[in-house]
């Protein structure tokens, strides 16, 4: 679920989409295979790369309200169209 946030926010942070891309998707493949927890699979994989991620930007990424911030007016919008 938080995999697009953290993209942005490794981006934001000077990594190169490719990059940021290729550790996201390598930590959610690790995550997904072996059941851990995705902050701490990204930590590791970011490690292996030589990579520092900080608390403050995995803090950022990982907040729900990022997705549920706007969804009032969408369900209102449902509301008025049944």
């Amino acid at each position: 679920m938080y995999s697009s946030a953290v993209l942005l926010e490794l981006v934001s942070a000077g990594m190169s989409r490719e990059d940021a891309y290729a550790l996201v998707q390598a930590a959610a493949m690790e995550t997904w295979d072996a059941g851990t927890l995705f902050r701490d699979t990204l930590r590791k994989q970011a490690a292996t790369r030589g990579v520092v991620i900080h608390e403050r930007a995995l803090d950022s990424a990982f907040r729900p309200e990022r997705y549920v911030t706007r969804l009032a007016p969408v369900f209102e919008r449902l509301a008025r169209l049944s």
